[in-house]
């Protein structure tokens, strides 16, 4: 797979999405699009199916990027990455307590889990 380009959208809502998918789909030329958050990738698809007249994940695959519950409803089932939101929040609170994210300490890297949630709006590569 290739990455063939990167669309702005400015803000992270649905219109945005909206009008990022349909500058994607004005290209024909796209296999899939990865959105940054849920919001986006839900209005891209809405603008994919109704505005451009693509069939997703037939003609093009869609993912999000932190399922929330609309994510899984039955009309969207979007593929997603899903964030330990609580996970996150507590070694955060962690290092801001024990002091070592001060400025001036050296960089330290956390990492928590995740994952990859498939649901219907993807498809196998081509």
């Amino acid at each position: 797979m290739t990455l063939t380009g990167r669309v702005d959208g400015g803000k992270y809502s649905y219109e945005a999405g909206r009008r990022a998918a349909l500058e994607i789909a004005a290209k024909n030329n796209t296999d899939a699009t990865f959105f940054a958050n849920d919001i986006l990738a839900i209005g891209g698809v809405d603008a994919l199916r109704e505005d451009a007249g693509k069939r997703v994940p037939e003609d093009i695959s869609v993912a999000g990027f932190d399922d929330i519950p609309m994510a899984s409803w039955p009309h969207y089932a979007l593929t997603t990455s899903r964030r330990p939101l609580d996970e996150i929040v507590t070694v955060v609170v962690g290092m801001l307590e024990d002091s070592s994210c001060r400025p001036g300490k050296p960089s330290s890297v956390k990492r928590v889990s995740g994952g990859l949630i498939a649901r219907q709006w993807t498809a196998p590569l081509r």
